[in-house]
């Protein structure tokens, strides 16, 4: 048996060596494939160097399954040839890897989907390929990487789909969050770490850090606290210091970090001789001025970068676009001092050829035109483009606004291009709520910041209830006929029901009528307004203890508002300043039955803190005086008030004073219902014709794409009646203590949601200067904007 074995080898390899030998002296006659149903022959062919026409070798078809194997589309290849007295036949037999029919993601809840799915680049329908799948999990490990989550993990599971299909599910074990136990500094000497730290965005965790997100760590921030680090010591004269390394250490239970900074500091140096040289085209003392940099002073890198800024731009507001200036530096270091000499190059003046508006596919091109402060055929104003974009970002209607330029036709001309991207600016909302106010509330809106395309404003807002409804349409052309004046009116119906024995025993105020406003904007920022405005007062009271403080019937005013604006957007600024100063006129000539005039002055400032909280202050005051003497009551009494409830300021609540409820804050009279004139006098609250109110407060995003804040916040504010001083300093109430600077103080926090139907406020407010009928801490809900 062994030798016939042996023999039957023999015979077996001698064949199969006689047909590879057989098969190598003839040419390639067919090329076949088997297997393939998604990948196209064409891509195979694309491939093979065994072709039809070409000797057949063992090598090239070797070669030919390294190179398909190299497609990542098949599993498994084999290879079979069909030697006759022709040629050779070869047929090519694939099994192909399945297709990715989608690809699932399970136990993600700290990172969002979408960002998720956006770093991910395998397919639906394509080839599956392991190696995709394996950098892809690197991927979203680096996604939880930059947000903290060290611990944070990715497996990956397939689930079979008919017609050879299959689903990728990548699954997340995100664990807890690793934060910054430490920061280090290794090298410095000269400036402290309590100094460096204030510079960076990274820190250390703390019992708060679910708030203020402190401990948190992502590579970017390292790069930027780096970057940061390095200006600092730079702006303070050491001009050659720089951080060698900046790295984060694991501990070795992988639960906090250790960031670490390497800094080489070198020595501090000062400012020597400051010269100018080159086109110079302006007055040495000029050039100073913009310059603003002192011999002998410590060498600020910022400060001299501001200063080119600024030279540069001197020449760009004449004209010159392409103006440049090149710092020379000669450092002395000795004597560590540095001399600087300022090489001006102006060019040729450029003057704008055309301006582009695109990206608007409703709003018109005029609106955003007559927004520009530089035009076409005027010499190009480097600070009338920034204050173009200014002015059309403020608009609101745009989510983003860039100004770019391209050269013109000639060398001298130049195209600015105005891009805009439109972001939608009508609004519907209906929404239902309780508000600690006024109970059960309805409220719905419908607004057009940008009618029909034309920069016009047009809302229609219904509110109802328990305590009050409200009714009002309003419309407002910036820019009327074309011209700078802007023109609106406003037309509206409210009512009050008072709830409180204390006002009165159960009051109802009902107001109807319109305004009409016309404004002139003097600059981009400063505005003066007058407005006339005609209403209808009508009181109903059931104890009229004082029919002229009830005094009801027409209003008829004027009012003339001079109003300086810098905020960075009109409806949820971030930035800026608003002031405000009013005067309003009811008089017998103006055919009002009620006469007074009123005085406000309103101050509003917005400033961005660190970590996006934005600190926000408003400061107001009012003053009212009747135009009329005062009359008695019918007890005799000269010394009323003139000044009719309705125009009077009543403080508390969430638009004033929170913590204090609404119109509780007022200066008090006593006096015998009529209804009942043996009872005992009772104290009712008249309001005052001064008031002083101002709001602090700090928010800071808690939600971001939810747009939920939390804000803290300081309220102070009073209101006096004719017969007491500005921050009078007595009781307001019998059961008062003495006020701290004469007024009603508060503290609280609260959050912001700006949700669909509109901005929601819920609110705590704690008084800290608290009267007997004063709650602990009061809650507060609201359907509308603050500030």
């Amino acid at each position: 048996m062994p030798r016939a074995l042996a023999l039957l080898l023999a015979i077996v390899v001698c064949c199969g060596l006689f047909g590879s030998a057989l098969a190598e002296s003839r040419t390639v006659t067919e090329v076949r494939f088997e297997g393939l149903s998604r990948v196209e022959e064409g891509a195979v062919k694309r491939v093979l160097r065994t072709r039809v026409g070409r000797l057949f070798t063992e090598k090239k078809v070797r070669n030919d399954i390294d190179s398909l194997h190299g497609l990542g589309y098949f599993s498994g290849i084999e290879v079979y040839k069909d030697v006759t007295e022709d040629g050779v036949a070869v047929i090519y037999k694939f099994q192909e890897r399945p297709s990715v029919k989608k690809v699932e993601l399970e136990g993600q809840d700290e990172l969002d989907e979408d960002d998720i799915n956006e770093a991910i680049d395998i397919k639906p329908y394509s080839i599956l390929s392991y190696d995709k799948i394996f950098r892809n999990m690197d991927k979203i490990r680096n996604l939880y990487l930059d947000k903290g989550y060290f611990l944070a993990d990715v497996e990956y599971r397939l689930r079979k789909e008919k017609n050879n299909q299959v689903t990728i599910i990548f699954k997340m074990y995100e664990r807890a969050k690793v934060r910054v136990k430490k920061i280090e500094f290794i090298g410095n000497r000269k400036i402290s770490d309590e100094e460096l730290q204030e510079q960076m965005i990274i820190k250390t965790g703390n019992f708060l850090s679910f708030i203020t997100s402190a401990g948190q760590f992502r590579q970017e921030m390292l790069e930027r606290d780096a970057y940061m680090i390095g200006k600092y010591y730079a702006d303070n004269g050491y001009i050659n210091a720089k951080v060698k390394d900046s790295s984060v250490y694991v501990s070795p239970d992988r639960s906090y970090l250790v960031v670490t900074f390497t800094i080489e500091e070198g020595e501090k140096h000062f400012l020597g001789n400051v010269d100018f040289a080159g086109e110079v085209i302006f007055p040495q003392t000029k050039l100073r001025r913009l310059v603003g940099l002192k011999k002998g002073a410590i060498f600020n890198r910022s400060a001299f970068q501001q200063s080119m800024e600024r030279l540069a731009e001197s020449y760009k507001d004449l004209g010159y676009a392409y103006a440049n200036v090149v710092p020379r530096t000669k450092v002395n270091e000795e004597t560590r001092v540095v001399d600087v000499v300022f090489m001006m190059e102006r060019g040729e003046r450029v003057f704008i050829e055309r301006i582009n508006i695109l990206g608007n596919t409703k709003t018109r091109d005029k609106v955003i035109r007559r927004e520009m402060r530089i035009h076409e055929g005027d010499l190009y104003s480097g600070s009338g483009i920034r204050l173009s974009k200014r002015n059309i970002t403020r608009l609101g209607y745009f989510e983003t606004v860039e100004i770019t330029e391209d050269p013109g036709k000639a060398p001298n001309q130049i195209v600015l291009n105005v891009e805009v991207k439109e972001k939608r600016t009508g609004t519907f909302q209906l929404g239902f709520g309780f508000s600690s106010v006024d109970s059960f509330v309805f409220q719905s809106q419908i607004s057009q910041d940008n009618l029909f395309g034309r920069g016009q404003n047009l809302t229609l807002t219904a509110q109802i209830a328990e305590t009050n409804k409200r009714f009002q349409l309003q419309f407002m052309e910036p820019y009327f006929l074309d011209s700078k004046f802007n023109l609106g009116f406003s037309v509206f119906s409210t009512q009050y029901q008072s709830t409180r024995q204390e006002d009165f025993g159960y009051y109802t105020q009902t107001v109807s009528g319109f305004s009409l406003t016309s404004g002139y904007p003097f600059t981009d920022d400063f505005t003066l307004f007058l407005s006339y405005g005609l209403d209808f007062t009508d009181l109903n009271i059931n104890d009229p203890v004082h029919l002229h403080l009830f005094k009801d019937g027409l209003t008829s005013s004027i009012t003339a508002t001079l109003q300086y604006d810098t905020r960075n957007n009109r409806l949820f600024p971030t930035n800026g300043w608003l002031h405000q100063f009013s005067t309003e006129y009811a008089d017998d000539w103006t055919g009002s039955d009620l006469e007074f005039t009123k005085f406000r002055l309103m101050h509003k400032f917005f400033y961005p803190l660190f970590w996006k909280v934005v600190f926000k202050a408003k400061v107001e005051w009012g003053y009212v005086v009747s135009l009329e003497e005062p009359k008695a009551n019918s007890y005799g009494q000269k010394d009323y008030p003139g000044v009719p409830i309705s125009e009077r300021y009543l403080l508390g609540g969430i638009f004033t004073i929170r913590g204090y409820d609404y119109g509780t804050i007022s200066p008090e009279i006593e006096a015998v219902p009529q209804s009942d004139p043996t009872n005992y006098p009772l104290k009712y609250n008249i309001g005052g014709n001064k008031q002083f109110v101002s709001n602090w407060e700090l928010e800071f995003p808690v939600i971001e794409k939810a747009q939920i804040s939390w804000v803290f916040f300081f309220d102070a504010g009073n209101t006096w009646s004719e017969h007491q001083q500005w921050f009078y300093l007595g009781q307001q109430h019998e059961d008062d203590n003495h006020l701290p600077l004469g007024l009603f103080m508060s503290y609280g926090f609260g959050f912001r949601w700006y949700s669909p139907i509109g901005p929601l406020r819920f609110e705590w407010g704690i008084p800290l200067t608290k009267r007997p009928e004063d709650e602990d801490i009061g809650f507060e809900f609201m359907i509308g904007n603050a500030f």
